[in-house]
């Protein structure tokens, strides 16, 4: 967020929470990697892997990797394969195709309880941070849930994270307790296993949040904005893609989308 700062003034920020129930040896070097290495150089970015480190046990052996990235890639060139310039995901400005994500694979329906169990220290510190960071800074933000399987352990630790968000007076948009999430994810036909929801489940759950932010934000509407004109761009691959993946036509999914009621949280 800090970082999205130095160049947007967003109106609204979207957090998804759906790793803040684990526990801290679940993360390693891909996902520090993943948060670090796209950040330009800068005192904001040895910030952020210095308290990444703090929290990430890593092999800190060669933690300057971290720091300077090009030492840990420069000699990848030695390990490239054919398998490296194979076409396995398409990116749409952060939306992300993989081959495999037409894959369905059926699931009974979830039942999301209340029952609760504390965060784990550590998340629940960072948390608390996060919380504190967005109230001095007077930022409007959005907490989601995307439809997921969750095991028992993290749903009880994820409602505890919910209630302290609600607590700060934050809005949680719980996708696992819509009252009518039946109306438009199928557990039938929109997963490709028990975690991940496949292009048809993906696509259905965007509009729909794209749909609860449009109806409950007022934000502005940068169609016609020729500042933007790269979405236009995007908008029209991302169409054929999506045909390309189903052999469905992607408007006819979305004039669907436009008969189903207003979302209820």
């Amino acid at each position: 967020m800090e970082e999205c700062k130095k160049y947007q003034n967003p109106k609204l920020y979207v957090i998804d929470l759906c790793e803040c129930a684990k526990a801290i040896n679940y993360f390693n070097e891909v996902h520090v990697r993943l948060a670090v290495d796209t950040l330009k150089f800068s005192n904001y970015r040895t910030k952020v892997i210095n308290d990444t480190l703090r929290y990430v046990n890593v092999d800190r052996s060669n933690y300057i990797y971290y720091y300077f990235s090009f030492l840990m890639y420069h000699n990848r060139w030695k390990n490239i394969t054919n398998e490296n310039f194979e076409r396995n995901k398409i990116l749409f400005k952060g939306f992300i195709f993989k081959k495999g994500h037409e894959k369905i694979v059926s699931q009974e329906k979830y039942i999301w309880k209340n029952d609760k169990l504390p965060m784990y220290p550590e998340g629940q510190e960072v948390l608390e941070s996060l919380i504190k960071y967005i109230k001095e800074n007077n930022l409007n933000v959005l907490f989601v849930l995307t439809p997921k399987f969750y095991k028992d352990d993290d749903y009880k630790r994820m409602n505890s994270a919910v209630s302290i968000i609600e607590e700060n007076g934050f809005k949680v948009l719980n996708y696992n307790k819509l009252e009518n999430l039946d109306e438009f994810i199928n557990y039938s036909t929109d997963y490709y296993d028990d975690q991940h929801l496949n292009i048809y489940g993906l696509t259905k759950y965007t509009m729909h949040l794209a749909k609860y932010i449009y109806e409950n934000y007022d934000l502005p509407n940068h169609k016609e904005d020729k500042k933007y004109s790269s979405w236009d761009k995007e908008y029209a691959r991302f169409k054929e893609t999506y045909t390309e993946f189903t052999n469905k036509n992607f408007d006819d999914l979305l004039a669907e989308d436009m008969k189903i009621e207003a979302i209820k949280p």
